[in-house]
């Protein structure tokens, strides 16, 4: 008897977590419609492709300066970051050579410029005034 009640129980909480993830789904569904067909969204996204397109000649970083961004990422993920990642993920360490080793010219600009580069701790990142910044807000 315990049994048959401890599998219906279980069947109407995966019930209820379905339904939940469902909705969830639903809902993220529905907003990224809206989202998509919002002119100012729409207009925003292709401003900030532009721009970050752009990010490399805009500001003339050379290939020392991004191999010195990268560099500096790489110590960002495994130290700053990293501690904040082993907290947060059963002491599980992050590969940063991962993170790394794809990323291109453009993308490590960026996350230099925002993420490495920025004076603020982390989650606390300001925006700058760059133009690409503008289109982050």
């Amino acid at each position: 008897m315990l049994d048959l009640y401890v599998s219906m129980q279980n069947n109407a909480v995966r019930q209820i977590t379905a339904a939940a993830i469902e909705r969830y789904f639903d809902t993220t569904h529905s907003e990224m419609i809206t989202m998509a067909d919002n002119a100012m969204v729409v207009n925003a996204t292709g401003a900030f492709s532009q721009s970050f397109k752009c990010i490399i000649s805009s500001e003339n970083y050379s290939k020392a300066e991004i191999a010195e961004f990268k560099r500096k990422l790489s110590d960002y993920y495994s130290n700053e970051f990293g501690r904040k990642y082993l907290k947060e993920n059963d002491r599980q360490p992050i590969d940063t050579n991962t993170l790394l080793t794809h990323l291109n010219d453009r993308v490590i600009a960026l996350q230099h410029l925002y993420i490495a580069g920025n004076p603020n701790p982390l989650g606390r990142r300001k925006r700058d005034q760059k133009p690409y910044s503008k289109f982050r807000q």
